[in-house]
């Protein structure tokens, strides 16, 4: 094609092109005319009260239940040992029953059977672990074990239940028990849905749910508070001074995220949870900085 022609099929577009581009544009505007409007009261530059941010966050309209996720930097080094932070938290409001898989030795399976039945828990032994090999299945969230099967179970389900983090140890909590009864105390931790607070590997990076914007915003609030209760008792010791929190920001799963005040989300502070400031707190805001 010449120049000629070529310069006119771009000034005269098919009327096909036309239709596309115009419904785009279309689905674009309506986006924005539905959800700019939710965070019009949401200033980017300065970082809003938590229970402002948790109100904003959770008026989504949308057509499925989004949920509500919080991020926080950590003042720690998660490259040192003594730094890292990993802890589990029950969060009050969850609303779901999750499944278990309880692994014991072949002698005491019986019992287990017996005592640790329910509807959505499955014990088993040596058995099971061959059933899980050899298929490599997994339909459960958490699992738990004695200690007598736990080099059967790294032999045989290490590179199965590794990479997907539910390989009992140690680093796991509520994963091995050293009778049944120890077990049965780890059957209803684990009940509870427990959720792993975990740093990222290089940063001090941590990402939790909180929980559904169903929930509403008391429960919402009350989850939050027990997710940051427990997040500031495992504060590593070696953990450098000052507020462990030093930025966070909150967001529904389609939703932009709204930056939170670090000082309400201490425990320690004067200010914890708490949007209006008064003249009381803001001097023991000075005298914590000062320390």
């Amino acid at each position: 094609a010449s120049l000629e022609e070529m310069a006119w099929c771009t000034s005269n577009p098919p009327r096909r092109w036309l239709s596309y581009y115009a419904k785009r544009v279309r689905a674009k505007n309506a986006t924005y005319r539905r959800t700019v409007p939710r965070y019009a009261r949401v200033e980017r530059s300065a970082p809003a009260g938590v229970s402002a941010a948790l109100e904003w966050s959770a008026e989504a309209k949308r057509k499925f239940d989004e949920s509500l996720d919080v991020s926080l930097s950590l003042n720690v080094d998660p490259r040192k040992p003594l730094q890292q932070v990993r802890t589990s938290v029950a969060l009050p409001h969850g609303g779901r029953s999750p499944r278990i898989a309880v692994f014991v030795d072949d002698s005491t399976l019986e019992d287990a059977r017996v005592s640790l039945a329910g509807p959505s828990v499955v014990v088993g032994g040596t058995d099971l672990i061959e059933e899980i090999a050899s298929t490599g299945k997994i339909d459960f969230e958490f699992v738990t074990a004695s200690e007598g099967i736990l080099p059967v179970m790294q032999k045989k389900l290490g590179k199965v239940l590794g990479p997907r983090g539910l390989m009992p140890g140690k680093k796991l909590p509520h994963s091995v028990g050293s009778s049944v009864a120890a077990l049965a105390d780890n059957l209803k931790k684990l009940a509870k849905a427990p959720i792993l607070l975990k740093t990222e590997p290089r940063f001090g990076l941590l990402h939790a749910p909180v929980g559904r914007v169903s929930l509403g915003y008391d429960k919402l609030m009350e989850n939050l508070r027990e997710l940051l209760i427990a997040l500031q008792a495992a504060k590593p010791e070696k953990a450098p001074k000052g507020r462990l929190i030093t930025g966070a920001s909150i967001s529904s799963t389609m939703g932009p995220g709204i930056r939170i005040d670090p000082a309400t989300l201490d425990p320690n502070s004067s200010r914890f949870l708490r949007d209006v400031v008064t003249a009381s707190d803001d001097a023991a805001v000075a005298k914590t900085a000062v320390h």
